[in-house]
C-alpha cells in the first residue's frame, strides 16, 4: 500500500527508504487510474522525470488533458511539467529496467552516450512535426486557449508552452501579452518570458511585430544600455508607419521585407528614388 520500506537498524533506530522501483510502480498505478495530481507529487518528491506522466500512457494522457489540468490545478506545477519536457521516451530509456522485475530477465549493458557528431546529426535532421514536446505543447495550448477562465488563470503556462516549442513560438507569446489590458500583468508576463528565453531574442521578435511599446518593455528587462535603445525606439515612434516598418526590417536584416515597405512608401511617386536604387544595389536584391 506504500512505496516505502521501514528498516530497523541494529541499535534500534528506524529508517524509512523509498526504493525507486516501488515509487515508479505507485506512479504508474496513479497514471492508469488518472490520479495525475498524486503521480505528479510523487515524481516531484522523489526526483522522477515528469515525462513519465505522458510517456507511460500517451493516448490516455491526450484523451484526458482537461482532466489532467484540473487535477494538477496549479500554474507553477503545470509550468514545471511543460518546461521539463524532453524528446526522450523515459519508459524506454531511463526507467526501462524498472518495468521488468522478473529474475529470469538478463540485464543488458547501457548504451554508450551519443558522440558530438551524433548529437549534431540528430539536431540537424530534427523534424518539428514528429516532436513529442511540440505535440504536448500544442495539445495543451488548444485546451488552455479554448476557455476564458483557463486563459486568464494559466496565462504563464500558455507562455511557457509557446516558449518551449521547438522552434519556440515567441511571436504568438508576445502577441498574446500585447493584447493584455492590465499594464501590471503585461509587465509581469514580459518579465516571465524574458526569464524563459534569451532577452535579446525576445527584443528582436517584439521589434519584428512593429510594437514599439512592447519592445521598450522588453528592452527595460535586458542588460542593454538605455542610451543605445531609447534614441532608436524614439526615432521609430516618431516615424510614419511604413517608414517605421522599413527601419525595423532593415535593422533586423530582413532586407526583402524592408524593400517591400520602401516600395510602398514610394508607390505614389512617378520617379524611382535614389534611396530605393541604392538599397537594391547595396543588398543585392
Amino acid at each position: 500500500s506504500r512505496a516505502a520500506v521501514v528498516l530497523q537498524a541494529p541499535r534500534g533506530n528506524l529508517e524509512t527508504i523509498y526504493p525507486r522501483i516501488m515509487v515508479l510502480s505507485e506512479v504508474r498505478k496513479n497514471i492508469l487510474s488518472k490520479n495525475y495530481k498524486e503521480a505528479f507529487l510523487k515524481c516531484r518528491t522523489h526526483r522522477i522525470n515528469l515525462d513519465i506522466l505522458y510517456d507511460y500512457a500517451p493516448e490516455l494522457f491526450m484523451d484526458n488533458l482537461e482532466h489532467f489540468i484540473d487535477e494538477i490545478n496549479s500554474v507553477d506545477y503545470l509550468n514545471l511539467f511543460v518546461s521539463c519536457l524532453s524528446e526522450d521516451d523515459v519508459t524506454q530509456t531511463k526507467y526501462k529496467e524498472t518495468l521488468y522485475t522478473g529474475i529470469q530477465d538478463s540485464f543488458e549493458l547501457a548504451e554508450a552516450p551519443m558522440t558530438e557528431m551524433q548529437e549534431y546529426v540528430k539536431k540537424k535532421f530534427f523534424n518539428p512535426a514528429e516532436s513529442k514536446i511540440n505535440k504536448v505543447c500544442k495539445a495543451l495550448l488548444d485546451v488552455l486557449l479554448s476557455k476564458a477562465e483557463y486563459k486568464k488563470k494559466y496565462m504563464q503556462t500558455i507562455i511557457t508552452a509557446y516558449a518551449s516549442e521547438r522552434p519556440q513560438d515567441l511571436e504568438s507569446a508576445l502577441k498574446l501579452i500585447s493584447g493584455l489590458e492590465d499594464e501590471k500583468e503585461k509587465d509581469s508576463q514580459v518579465t516571465y518570458l524574458c526569464f524563459l528565453q534569451d532577452v535579446n531574442l525576445v527584443y528582436k521578435v517584439s521589434l519584428s511585430l512593429y510594437d514599439i511599446k512592447l519592445t521598450l518593455l522588453v528592452a527595460q528587462k535586458s542588460q542593454m544600455d538605455p542610451r543605445e535603445y531609447l534614441p532608436f525606439l524614439q526615432s521609430l515612434h516618431d516615424s510614419e508607419p511604413l517608414r517605421r516598418q522599413f527601419m525595423i526590417d532593415d535593422y533586423l536584416k530582413n532586407y526583402e521585407k524592408a524593400l517591400k515597405h520602401l516600395v510602398e512608401l514610394e508607390k505614389d511617386s512617378k520617379d524611382v528614388s535614389e534611396e530605393l536604387i541604392q538599397y537594391i544595389e547595396s543588398h543585392e536584391l
